[in-house]
């Protein structure tokens, strides 16, 4: 399978529309159409936009691996949101998943304890600054 049918491929399995992906990799329709059908080669920044954008790897849509990627779009979208916290707020996150793995009875306790714990403390970086308050 080409890099272009590689993308097509992935496209269509997320329901994502060629000017949808244009638009969001920051090219035109006509040129993403163009590397779906293997008439323009895909540069490295489009590959690695294309790539971020389904959350697969750049080796994936060049058809050097086969897996797309290992982890699902949710696991993705909580790492991102992990790596956003301070040292603070993932400690806390990690102490709330390890509550949530109890039986559904212990849950309630986790409710409690984040409502006794967390407070108004800031536990999201952006950048130096905390600025989301729980």
């Amino acid at each position: 399978m080409t890099t272009g049918e590689r993308i097509s491929q992935t496209r269509e399995m997320n329901s994502v529309l060629q000017k949808e992906l244009a638009k969001a990799i920051g090219v035109d329709p006509v040129v993403l159409n163009r590397i779906e059908k293997d008439k323009r080669p895909a540069r490295g920044d489009e590959i690695k936009a294309i790539a971020d954008f389904f959350n697969v790897t750049a080796d994936y849509l060049l058809g050097r691996e086969n897996k797309p990627c290992s982890l699902s779009n949710t696991q993705s979208t909580l790492l991102k949101n992990f790596d956003m916290l301070n040292t603070e707020g993932q400690d806390l996150l990690v102490k709330l998943l390890d509550s949530l793995k109890m039986s559904h009875s212990n849950q309630k306790r986790t409710s409690k304890y984040l409502q006794s714990n967390i407070g108004n403390r800031n536990i999201l970086n952006v950048g130096n600054n905390n600025i989301y308050n729980m």
